[in-house]
């Protein structure tokens, strides 16, 4: 193994952004399946479901240019509420470059 694949474990979280009909698209489904078969944990955005998934973060049926808008909502909340947990300061991430003192 070589590439991102290697750091794949029983557990590990992937996200998979796809879009309507990816279930169709043989080559992203394969590699899906290689992951699952790693033992990751697939979260999936998508506005359709499908068992390859351990979860699913539900979006609204789009077209292809909004979809991109549609898709990082979920991703920005995931990201607020991790932060949240780990007990991070939202409002001032670290390596933020200060151009206005308060």
């Amino acid at each position: 193994m070589h590439g991102p694949i290697a750091i794949i474990e029983p557990g590990f979280p992937v996200i998979a952004i796809v879009k309507k009909g990816f279930s169709k698209n043989a080559e992203t489904l394969k590699k899906l399946e290689r992951l699952k078969a790693y033992g990751a944990y697939l979260v999936g955005v998508s506005s359709e479901t499908h068992d390859i998934f351990d979860q699913v973060l539900q979006v609204p049926e789009t077209n292809d240019l909004l979809a991109p808008i549609i898709n990082v909502i979920p991703l920005q909340l995931l990201a607020h509420e991790i932060a949240k947990q780990r007990g991070l300061d939202i409002d001032r991430p670290r390596n933020l470059t200060k151009s206005i003192d308060q």
